[in-house]
């Protein structure tokens, strides 16, 4: 985030079989991005690994994906640009503005006379106040990082009350917030020192974990008390117990109902611009329409990416559930739709580690293919051939026992659509990626073609597959890019029709 160039034009690019990105505009503040099919795989056990003494179920070391990794990005300085000098910069306060009669507060920071830029003008306050806590407490600059963490911490914390219209870690120390606000003002206070911090978001909570010494370690400044352990978030959520008495009731209640499949969980923005969900600029007062929902969320598939060091990957499912391990899940706020027509493909990668351990055997996995509920989905088995492919070995839907259209409602009432593939065991790789293709092979023309809706959300886990294939010049011609969770439906103006 260092510099800002015009965007160019993307020339697909197929693979030997055909394949090619799926890359759109999210919107101006990430600009585009390579999109993925949403197709989960679900790893159903004989049981658990481990019980947890509230009775909930931990997967452990269950199916990672020893190659994912992100996307090495250089930490916000100084020096980088805002979002009023360009799109995809980083955020910038009302403080750092001029004041606007349609906000009751802002300005602040703002001296016409000043020839430095909105960012930079946040940047120096950052610095003014995390110097200043330093100070209070006798904190060196040779003193070691998580006693820093701790000052600047209770620094945040002390910003508690009422929500400001702007969660900017400026406007934060200005005015206050809750824990989104004072998780970002913490992450932004390392950033300024070039300490690795991110933010965790779950569904009712935010904090901060921070890079020290090789490791993540989780740091909660909710009120009325500061957690700073020896544990990644990933680790405390799995088994809370674990901290001990260092949580408050508050804390604990939040942590005990976190789970591997809840739809929020361990969510580390993948591209945080200095503010994680706040108001600004006019483009970008909605967190959704400001780059906050590119995430990361912790599964099978993302968990060495997340935590590269970590002696053990934790994944929780909460008492009552089944043992079913989830990958492959859908990492972002985002959806879009892709329209695959007779003659057109998607596929996804997943990597099997092991499936006859033992002591806790799989005892079978299905593929669940996520399509656009409320779009049209003309799909029909008897009058066309679709095809499942495993690992290049086709199965007509006509001949495939136990596959079905699944319809159902999530928590929140919106309509859920998916095809369920079981997936034979007895064709899966172990100790190596697998792969699932769904399509046909005979194109037909536009208005004579069947097709189903896929669901499709950015991706930025690395390494990337190209996910479509189309053969002939009917290509992919309609989009449409929604957030996914109801309460930021009526902002659909922000988002643009590729």
């Amino acid at each position: 985030m260092s510099e800002c160039s015009e965007e160019t034009d993307r020339t697909a690019v197929r693979d030997k079989a055909g394949y090619e990105p799926v890359a759109l505009k999210v919107c101006d503040a990430v600009g585009r991005m390579d999109w993925s099919p949403a197709w989960e795989v679900r790893f159903h056990y004989a049981h658990f690994d481990e019980v947890l003494p509230d009775g909930s179920g931990l997967f452990v070391d269950r199916q990672v994906d020893p190659g994912s990794r992100l996307p090495q990005m250089s930490l916000i300085t100084r020096e980088s640009p805002g979002m009023d000098e360009c799109p995809t910069g980083c955020h910038v306060s009302l403080a750092a503005l001029p004041p606007r009669k349609e906000e009751p507060h802002g300005g602040e920071l703002y001296d016409a006379s000043d020839c430095r830029t909105a960012h930079q003008r946040d940047w120096g306050a950052l610095v003014e106040w995390r110097d200043e806590a330093f100070r209070k407490h006798g904190v060196r600059e040779d003193a070691p990082v998580l006693e820093k963490v701790r000052v600047l911490a209770e620094y945040a914390r002390s910003r508690s009350g009422s929500t400001y219209a702007s969660r900017h870690p400026a406007d934060l120390f200005l005015h206050a917030s809750y824990c989104v606000g004072r998780a970002n003002g913490l992450a932004a206070m390392l950033h300024t020192m070039g300490i690795r911090a991110r933010l965790i978001n779950t569904p009712a909570h935010s904090v901060v974990e921070v890079y020290d010494e090789g490791r993540w370690v989780l740091v909660d400044n909710l009120t009325p008390g500061i957690v700073i352990s020896g544990k990644n978030a990933m680790e405390a959520f799995a088994d809370p117990e674990a901290l001990g008495a260092e949580l408050s009731e508050a804390q604990r209640g939040y942590y005990q109902e976190l789970h591997s499949e809840s739809p929020y969980n361990l969510s580390a923005g993948w591209c945080w611009h200095f503010n994680q969900c706040g108001l600004g600029l006019d483009r970008s007062r909605e967190s959704l329409l400001n780059g906050a929902g590119i995430s990361v969320c912790l599964d099978p598939g993302t968990a060495k990416a997340l935590y590269p060091d970590a002696k053990r990957h934790l994944f929780k499912t909460l008492k009552g559930d089944p043992p079913v391990l989830i990958a492959c899940r859908k990492h972002s706020w985002y959806r879009a739709g892709l329209r695959v027509r007779e003659g057109q493909w998607v596929r996804k990668r997943f990597y099997v580690k092991t499936l006859h351990d033992a002591g806790n055997p799989v005892q079978k996995i299905v593929g669940v293919l996520h399509l656009m509920a409320g779009e049209a989905q003309t799909m029909d088995v008897e009058k066309a051939d679709w095809i499942l492919k495993i690992n290049g070995r086709a199965h007509n839907l006509r001949e495939l026992e136990g596959w079905r259209v699944r319809r159902e409602f999530d928590a929140w009432l919106m309509p859920q659509l998916a095809i369920e593939f079981p997936l034979p065991l007895s064709e899966l790789k172990e100790g190596e990626y697998n792969v699932l293709e769904f399509g046909t092979e005979e194109a037909k023309p536009s208005g004579l073609s069947q097709f189903v809706h896929v669901l499709i959300y950015p991706d930025t886990l690395l390494p990337y597959l190209n996910p479509f294939r189309a053969e002939g010049p009917d290509r992919q011609g309609y989009w449409l890019i929604r957030p996914d969770h109801p309460p930021e439906l009526s902002q659909l103006d922000g988002f643009e029709r590729a």
